[in-house]
């Protein structure tokens, strides 16, 4: 086993993924211009080169050699193939970039690098397009300044937690890793327009939620008394913020309050109430994509900004949910052409997810689109000018149904053509998620529309990056990623099968993992490796996904260097397929797909006899470590080892989602009460999703990992659960990682060794080697931003 640890070391995600070389180059475009940047690895560093997407051609982006000595000769010493600068802007003659914390400017005819100033705060005011304007909140209160001039209070009626541009207590605004870096007078909520003319802010209102006490045991300082941290979060079943937008003109100072329907302002705890904002050409009016607290109707709302009225200009109403996307994580697939003349709206009406034609004016359905047995999958560019439409679908071509190819279509549904090659994933970036770290979009379509830059692969065929020609579909390769340091050690990519799901019909796509070595019986026993979120596929469909893995634990790979079968698949209830599938798991989120997940591992027992199907364990985090909780429970005969990381253990004891409403309705307390009657009451239709309650159902053990900070799935309901484990004498073990968030559990090589200790023993049934001490996995500092915090 001591064997085995060190080769699995040699997979696991964070330590292969630093052996993968241009996998997928981040290139942004030079202005106007065809040309782009980027980084790229070489064999013993890196350069940063331009390509002219016209010739195909490369060239380093500057002297590397010059820039190297003048570092050097400022007292520097730099490499000219690991300079340790990050690049920030390119244009055809200079560079600018950041070093030890400074920004510089460069061009090869330079003496020395022009110094411009320090790098500003990620946690300062926000910067208007133009960068004339900072606009920051201080007790809840606005205050404006222009670019180097005296802040100016703009209102005087806000409070700390009844204010504008306030966070409210959402995990995703990092309540305490904010306060880690005195950043809780951050402005949030802001939108600006792109003229700079005026901005859109919110007002939050969340005095009635009461704090969510969260106790910091081994603080960071060295002190001794533990700290106490106090976010307002409300539980499922109590009132959430209240969100009310207005519009800030800042010629006049005047504040305007946007009139929008009270029944989408009171809303989940999600990070955006609105989906999307967009302008129109003369910044007077804002578009907003909304979805009601239910997600039931979705509505796009054209506001007027001198008044504040709005107007319903296209809603739709569905059951059991309206979606404006295949996953929530994406986009909202809805864009407006000219000034509110035409709306491309997206809809699952079909059965199919497609893109609709609107008159924006009237709200008049025009046509469809897109139209077919097949999936839109994400919306890339309404080209105003000439009306095509960029878009990536799956399953048009036949084949794996979970492929993207990108197309190509006409406003009015003609002309439908396909510009990527099929068989492979077109992974191409249609803006920033809901559950985005940054706040830049790589805009990967060129300016002139011409081109788009995108990494193409599957689950065994390496990543290639491209340029494709949009006119006729051209493709101009620029680079091919490097992937033979990992096969050197004994990466071997999984393979792709079929099996039908539960209901004994349909088809469910998934990825066999083999063993690198086989028991002294022939048989290995099986590890599901999963992350059965309802709001995505995570299965992996590329390369690169298939070495990381859909957990955020220990890779696949790693698994089957330790001699175990890893099987990971998307069962029914997940995104990128049909209605049917993905609602096929509504109001039964207990069993999160893992009916599936049975089926498909009795079928592959039948079809590979060397799977040991007696033996199966289970591991994920996050909704997947929710997952491993619901497999053991549910179906104890067959998930006989687990380990769930960061879980949620309870909907009732962790804040509303619209997780929760809208894949298994809003909490129900009788009589139709959807606000908690008291402080112990349970959601009658949320009782199958009580682990707390039925834990003593658990038969094999199960491990359990926490985050004492975690303000995403939070340490007291695990707590809960595991205090109910202690009166039921349930097979379960509890690790809270002190000062740890939601994904920084995962920081340490203790907990990685902890993971492979439990399955070496319970599941391989091998003692795990007690002098193993990882080499080359990094051990990673716990994060102070809230970007990489959460």
């Amino acid at each position: 086993m001591q064997e085995r640890y060190a080769g699995a070391e040699k997979l696991l995600a964070p330590v292969a993924a630093g052996k993968l070389k241009n996998t997928a180059p981040v290139a942004r475009w030079i202005d106007n211009t065809d040309a782009c940047w980027y980084r790229r690895h070489q064999a013993d560093g890196h350069e940063w080169v331009i390509v002219d997407a016209v010739s195909g051609a490369r060239r380093a982006a500057f002297d590397h050699r010059r820039l190297a000595a003048s570092l050097t000769a400022l007292g520097h010493p730099s490499d000219a193939g690991r300079l340790g600068i990050e690049v920030t802007s390119v244009t055809l003659d200079r560079v600018e970039f950041t070093f030890e914390h400074r920004r510089y400017r460069w061009s090869d005819g330079s003496g020395e690098p022009s110094l411009l100033g320090e790098v500003e705060a990620a946690h300062g005011p926000s910067r208007s397009p133009d960068g004339k304007w900072l606009l920051g909140q201080r007790d809840g209160n606005l205050w404006l300044a222009q670019a180097g001039g005296a802040p100016q209070q703009i209102t005087h009626d806000g409070t700390p937690d009844d204010g504008y541009a306030i966070y409210h207590g959402n995990y995703r605004a990092g309540y305490i890793t904010r306060s880690r870096v005195d950043a809780r007078d951050q402005a949030a909520g802001i939108v600006w327009a792109p003229d700079s003319s005026k901005l859109i802010v919110w007002r939050v209102d969340q005095r009635h939620v009461e704090a969510y006490p969260m106790v910091e045991t081994a603080p960071r300082d060295g002190s001794f008394r533990p700290k106490l941290h106090l976010p307002r979060m409300p539980l499922t079943g109590e009132a959430t913020p209240t969100i009310r937008w207005l519009c800030l003109d800042l010629a006049s100072r005047r504040l305007t309050p946007l009139q929008l329907p009270d029944d989408q302002l009171h809303l989940h705890q999600d990070w955006e109430a609105v989906r999307k904002w967009m302008w129109s050409p003369d910044c007077t009016h804002a578009w907003a994509v909304m979805f009601g607290a239910d997600q039931k109707t979705a509505s796009l709302l054209d506001i007027d900004l001198a008044s504040g009225a709005a107007r319903v200009v296209v809603a739709e109403t569905d059951e059991p949910r309206v979606e404006l996307n295949t996953t929530s994580y994406s986009p909202v697939a809805v864009d407006v052409i000219g000034d509110l003349e035409q709306v491309v709206w997206y809809s699952h009406r079909s059965g199919w997810g497609h893109l609709y034609r609107y008159d924006g004016r009237t709200g008049q359905l025009l046509n469809a689109i897109t139209s077919g047995a097949w999936l839109v999958r994400d919306l890339i560019d309404v080209d105003r000018r000439s009306g095509r439409v960029l878009f990536t679908a799956s399953g048009r071509e036949g084949g794996n149904p979970y492929l993207r190819s990108l197309y190509a279509v006409n406003l009015d549904g003609s002309g439908l053509r396909r510009l990527t090659p099929a068989g492979v994933d077109a992974d191409i970036n249609p803006g920033l998620s809901a559950i985005s770290k940054t706040t830049e979009f790589i805009r990967q379509l060129s300016p002139s529309g011409r081109h788009l830059l995108y990494t193409r692969s599957t689950v065994s065929q390496p990543p290639q990056t491209v340029i494709v020609r949009l006119a006729d579909g051209h493709e101009t390769l620029i680079e091919q990623a490097d992937v033979s340091a990992l096969l050197a050690d004994g990466y071997v990519p999984p393979e792709e099968f079929v099996t039908l799901a539960a209901d004994g019909k349909t088809e469910i796509h998934g990825l066999l993992y083999r063993p690198a070595v086989l028991p002294a019986d022939g048989r290995a026993p099986v590890i599901v490796a999963q992350y059965a979120s309802p709001l995505m596929a995570a299965c992996p469909r590329t390369y690169v996904g298939a070495v990381v893995g859909p957990g955020q634990w220990i890779s696949p790979a790693a698994f089957a260097a330790l001699g175990c079968a890893v099987i990971a698949l998307d069962a029914r209830g997940t995104t990128s397929r049909n209605r049917a599938f993905a609602t096929a798991g509504q109001g039964r989120l207990n069993l999160i797909g893992m009916d599936d997940y049975v089926a498909a591992i009795t079928q592959l027992g039948e079809r590979h006899r060397w799977l040991d199907t007696r033996r199966v364990g289970i591991q994920g985090g996050s909704y997947g470590g929710f997952a491993v909780i619901r497999a053991m429970l549910e179906f104890p005969e067959v998930f006989t080892v687990g380990v769930s990381g960061v879980p949620m253990c309870t909907v009732h004891g962790i804040y509303p989602d619209y997780h929760w409403t809208g894949w298994h309705g809003a909490p129900d307390y009788g009589d139709g009460r959807s606000e908690r009657p008291g402080a112990t009451a349970r959601p009658q239709n949320y009782a199958s999703l009580d682990a707390t309650e039925q834990i003593g159902k658990l038969k094999g053990p199960l491990l359990v990992m926490a985050g004492e900070l975690d303000e995403n799935c939070p340490l007291p309901p695990i707590m809960q659960m595991y205090a109910a484990a202690v009166e039921a004498d349930a097979p379960m073990d509890l690790i809270v990682m002190p000062g740890c968030s939601h994904q920084t559990v995962i920081r340490t090589r203790y907990t990685f060794r902890k993971v492979m200790d439990h399955f070496c023993r319970h599941l391989l049934g091998k003692a795990p080697p007690a002098k193993f001490r990882f080499s080359v996995l990094p051990q990673r500092p716990e994060p102070d931003d809230r970007a990489t915090a959460w």
